[in-house]
C-alpha cells in the first residue's frame, strides 16, 4: 500500500495546507488547486487523498487524476471524480460482480461450503475472484464450475492452495471473541478482524510490547494469528427539510442536540407502524428526532451491542419512502437487500452519509466480514469493514451499493469505516426495509 494510504485529513486550500494523520503529517505551500489535481471544480470540494484511495483500491492510474477536467464525470455514484470511461469501466466491473457472486455462493455452499474454501475479490487487479483451496472432491469441476460462473470480459479467476478455509478463520475468532476486552495473563484484546486474503485473524492490543506478544502466542496457534496494536474505534455523531422521508439524510436528536443520518425507512413485519432506522448510539428509547423543521417520532426499539448498532424511531405524519439522497434528493433507491451468504471480501460498499452534503457518497471495499472490538466498554462482533471515508454526523448512514442495502454505518476503525449487516438490523429490530 503506497505512502499516501496511512495519510487521513483534510485540504485547505489557501495559500497553504495540512494533512495530520495517526502517525504523519505534512505542511507546506500551494500555489493553487491545480497543484492539487483539480480539487476544486465548479465550487465544489474534493478530498484528493480520498479519490487517490479509491483508485489505488479499484486498480485506476493514480496519475491521471491531475489530467481530469471539467467535460471529464464530475458527479459519479462512487463519491469521486473519474473519466467516463473510467466510470463505465468499474460500473461494468461491479455490475457483473453482483450479478455473479451470488451464484458462485450458491456454487460453493451447495459443495461442501467454506469449510474446505475461503474467497475473496481483488478490485485492484481488476476485479479478479481469488478462490482458496484447501481441500475437495473432484478439484478440476470445481474450478471448472467456478469459472463458469464468473468469468466474463476479464473478470477471471485465480486459484491456489490454502492451508485455512474461511470457516478456519471464523472458527478462529470466535474462539477468540471469548477473551475480547478480558484480561489475560495481564493482556486485553481490543480488537479481532478475519483477514480472509491473508488467510489470517488479526488481534489488536493496546499498547502492544514484545511480553504482550509472547503471552499471545504462548496461548494461541500463532500460524493463523496477527498480533498489532488496536487502532482507534469511534461512533459517529443534509440538513434540507424532506417530506417524503429519504435515506441518507440528516436527523436531531432534539433532547442532546446529536444528529445523524437516517439508514433506511421500515415497516413493521406484524403491524402497520413505520420507521425510521438510524444507528442505536444516536440516542437513548424515548429521544425524540426531527428531520430539517420536522419532527419526526421518538426512538422505540434500541440495539447497541452484539452484531448490530441500530434503533427504530416511530414515524408521526410523515410520509416516507425507499430513495435514497446520494449526490442529490433521491438521487437513488433501494428495491433489494444483501443476504449473509451473498458477501464477498473486495466487493465494493458505499456509504451516503448526511455530514458531507458537497461530496456525501463515499465508496471502498469490504475488508472483513467478521470484525469484533469494544466501543465505550461495550462489546461488539460480527460486525463489518470496509475502505469508505466516514465522518461525524455519518452513523446510522445507509451502507450499500447501487439499489442494494447493505447494512447501517455505526463508525470507524482506524482507518475503516464500521457497520452492521443489514440482515442482523432487520433481525433484531424486527422490521422489513420499505422497497417500493
Amino acid at each position: 500500500m503506497k505512502k499516501f494510504l496511512k495519510f487521513i485529513g483534510v485540504f485547505v486550500l489557501s495559500t497553504s495546507f495540512v494533512i495530520t494523520g495517526s502517525s504523519h503529517a505534512y505542511s507546506g505551500s500551494i500555489n493553487s488547486s491545480s497543484d492539487l489535481g483539480l480539487a476544486v471544480v465548479e465550487n465544489k470540494n474534493y478530498d484528493i487523498l480520498k479519490e487517490l484511495k479509491f483508485r489505488d483500491e479499484f486498480g485506476l492510474s493514480t496519475m491521471s487524476i491531475n489530467s481530469l477536467t471539467l467535460d471529464s464525470v464530475d458527479e459519479t455514484e462512487f463519491g469521486v471524480r473519474l473519466s467516463k470511461m473510467e466510470e463505465d469501466l468499474i460500473s461494468s466491473r461491479i455490475t457483473h460482480q453482483s450479478k455473479t457472486l451470488p451464484l458462485v455462493d450458491e456454487f460453493i455452499e451447495s459443495n461442501g461450503g467454506y469449510k474446505n474454501v475461503l474467497a475473496y475479490i481483488d478490485q485492484r487487479s481488476g476485479g479478479v475472484l481469488n478462490v482458496g483451496i484447501k481441500e475437495i472432491e473432484n478439484e478440476v469441476k470445481f474450478k471448472t464450475n467456478i469459472e463458469r460462473i464468473y468469468g466474463y470480459n476479464g473478470n477471471h479467476v485465480n486459484f491456489f492452495v490454502t492451508e485455512y478455509s474461511e470457516q478456519d478463520l471464523n472458527d478462529f475468532h470466535d474462539k477468540l471473541v471469548e477473551y475480547l476486552d478480558r484480561d489475560l495473563n495481564g493482556v486485553k484484546i481490543a480488537e479481532i478482524v478475519v483477514n480472509v486474503p491473508e488467510q489470517k485473524v488479526e488481534v489488536g492490543i493496546k499498547e502492544l510490547n514484545e511480553e504482550k506478544r509472547r503471552v499471545l502466542e504462548a496461548v494461541f496457534n500463532t500460524d493463523m494469528l496477527l498480533i498489532r496494536e488496536a487502532r482507534e474505534t469511534q461512533n459517529h455523531d443534509r440538513n434540507t427539510t424532506f417530506n417524503p422521508l429519504q435515506a441518507g439524510v440528516r436527523i436531531t436528536n432534539t433532547n442532546t442536540g446529536g444528529g445523524c443520518t437516517i439508514g433506511f425507512l421500515a415497516k413493521a413485519r406484524t403491524t402497520s407502524s413505520n420507521f425510521v432506522v438510524t444507528a442505536g448510539h444516536c440516542g437513548s428509547a424515548g429521544n425524540s428526532f426531527k428531520q430539517g423543521s420536522n419532527n419526526i417520532g421518538s426512538m422505540g426499539a434500541r440495539y447497541n451491542s452484539g452484531n448490530v448498532d441500530a434503533a427504530t424511531v416511530g414515524l408521526s405524519s410523515l410520509s416516507y419512502s425507499n430513495d435514497l439522497y446520494t449526490s442529490t434528493s433521491r438521487a437513488g433507491h433501494f428495491d433489494t437487500v444483501q443476504g449473509t451468504n451473498n458477501e464477498f471480501v473486495g466487493e465494493m460498499i458505499c456509504l451516503s452519509g448526511a455530514s458531507s452534503p458537497n461530496n456525501a457518497v463515499s465508496c471502498g471495499v469490504l475488508k472483513s466480514k467478521a470484525t469484533s472490538t469494544t466501543f465505550n466498554g461495550v462489546n461488539f462482533t460480527g460486525l463489518r469493514t470496509a475502505t469508505y471515508s466516514t465522518t461525524a454526523g455519518d452513523s446510522g448512514g445507509p451502507v450499500y451499493y447501487s439499489t442494494i442495502l447493505k447494512g447501517v454505518n455505526k463508525g470507524y476503525i482506524g482507518t475503516d469505516g464500521i457497520y452492521s449487516h443489514i440482515s442482523n438490523v432487520l433481525s433484531k429490530l424486527d422490521v422489513e426495509p420499505i422497497l417500493n
